[in-house]
């Protein structure tokens, strides 16, 4: 997804799988600093390598939490202004007008996040979509010094799986000049995403600039790409899951680590009110019934496991659990400090 302002709502309360204190912090969200913590609540220890603390475990522009054995990031690539039209298409004026002010937002743009997620599994550096590239915007492309904040080097990223062919989620994999920014990483898109964007029906579906945009930046990795079906096992404890809609074989990412697990749903949920209002859908969305579909089928399993979902675009700290709100309205509950 594009972008074409974050403002965002309170971060609400969160039940940490493990423990019984449902913690509730109150106040606007925050782009800038988190504190990591574990899945079941408690501080974690160790492996932290190099990383820049600003405190125990509080990081600049990510978040830092465990999931099992597996140290995951959500990490800055940047923020960009994008109207609240782009992200609630379908949304009724009065609705949406009521929604936004209970986030905090009386404006036609919002200020939307940007952020892939890394996962060090075993002897695995993952980066779950790389953002959009240097030099794309003034306020985008932040994702390898975001990275090096953190301890990792672009040398040190193992593999890049792509969830979809949006430029914003490949764009930072190559440069203009077809040098690889994480040269020693294995590269993984869906075969048949990639065949889609190769044809001319992209163009007409996504729009000429986004389209051209696009497959630029895939003619530059193509030599580099693994291609995987929707449904496989891309590395292990990382298997594709079908989120189509968003685009046509756009895919969501689980990441399981011994009983413990998240399903990284790339752009199918992209602001807070997605929870709330389930049926508003993204502008850039190529099918919406189908990609509503999708939406729907995460938020219902979400509740009734208990999983942990993480969203692209969703504000820090991106990764929570879902509860049921009503019969056709979910809450988010961020994992928080």
């Amino acid at each position: 997804m594009l972008p074409c302002t974050g403002v965002a709502g309170p971060v609400g309360q969160h039940l940490a799988r493990g423990t019984r204190e449902v913690v509730s912090t109150p106040g606007p969200y925050t782009t800038r600093k988190h504190l990591g913590q574990r899945v079941d609540g408690s501080r974690r220890q160790g492996s932290l390598g190099q990383l820049k603390l600003k405190g125990e475990g509080l990081l600049e522009g990510s978040y830092r939490f465990m999931l099992g054995d597996a140290e995951c990031f959500v990490v800055s690539d940047g923020e960009a202004p994008f109207g609240v039209r782009n992200l609630f298409e379908n949304a009724p004026e009065e609705e949406l007008r009521s929604a936004l002010a209970g986030h905090g937002i009386t404006g036609d743009t919002l200020m939307l996040p940007f952020q892939p997620l890394v996962v060090r599994l075993g002897r695995e550096t993952i980066l779950l979509d790389s953002g959009m590239g240097p030099g794309a915007s003034p306020t985008l492309g932040l994702l390898p010094d975001s990275l090096r904040e953190i301890g990792i080097a672009p040398e040190d990223v193992t593999a890049v799986v792509l969830s979809h062919g949006h430029y914003d989620h490949v764009g930072g994999a190559v440069a203009s000049d077809g040098r690889l920014l994480y040269p020693k990483a294995n590269h993984f898109i869906c075969r048949e995403e990639l065949a889609f964007w190769e044809t001319p029906e992209a163009l007409a579906r996504a729009g000429e600039k986004r389209g051209l945009a696009t497959q630029a930046k895939l003619a530059l990795l193509r030599d580099h790409l693994t291609p995987f079906s929707p449904g496989d096992e891309v590395l292990p404890g990382v298997r594709s899951v079908p989120a189509y809609g968003h685009t046509p074989y756009n895919l969501a990412l689980r990441v399981t680590s011994g009983d413990a697990s998240l399903l990284y749903v790339a752009d199918a949920l992209a602001h807070p009110i997605h929870f709330q209002h389930p049926d508003w859908h993204l502008n850039p969305d190529l099918d919406p019934p189908t990609a509503l579909g999708s939406r729907h089928r995460f938020l219902e399993e979400s509740v009734t496991t208990g999983e942990l979902l993480c969203g692209y675009h969703l504000p820090l700290p991106a990764v929570g659990h879902v509860a049921r709100a009503a019969a056709d309205a979910y809450r988010w509950h961020p994992l928080t400090a």
